[in-house]
């Protein structure tokens, strides 16, 4: 695994990806996916699953966020991202929402866009 970034290759294949303690990113020949936590105790990681456990692509790399909780309730707010393509818009990975918490509500802001979300309506 990587601490950082760095590129390997399987099979004529190219994979680049970072990792630190806020995200996780892979960028493949067909596709980018990453996952980044906003909110939470949540540590970003990547799995690497078996080869051939995907129908399409020999080896794959899963961005993903681990964490342990005890008991009660808990608030984990993560950004998760995926493009195809080679020729992917990257810069579409830095537009990270802006969550909130105020009192009851989640708020969560993205461009122009707000979605609250009730506390006691998603803890019932």
């Amino acid at each position: 695994m990587c601490a950082r970034s760095c590129n390997k290759e399987y099979k004529g294949q190219t994979e680049e990806v970072s990792l630190n303690k806020q995200e996780s990113f892979a960028r493949l020949p067909w596709g980018a996916s990453g996952i980044r936590s906003i909110y939470g105790n949540g540590q970003p990681d990547v799995v690497y699953p078996n080869a051939n456990t995907n129908l399409l692509n020999p080896r794959t790399v899963i961005p993903t966020v681990k964490g342990s909780l005890k008991p009660g309730t808990h608030w984990l707010v993560n950004a998760v991202f995926g493009i195809p393509g080679s020729e992917q818009d990257l810069s579409l990975w830095d537009m990270i929402p802006q969550v909130e918490f105020v009192e009851d509500e989640i708020i969560i802001r993205q461009g122009t866009e707000t979605v609250v979300i009730q506390k006691e309506a998603v803890t019932t």
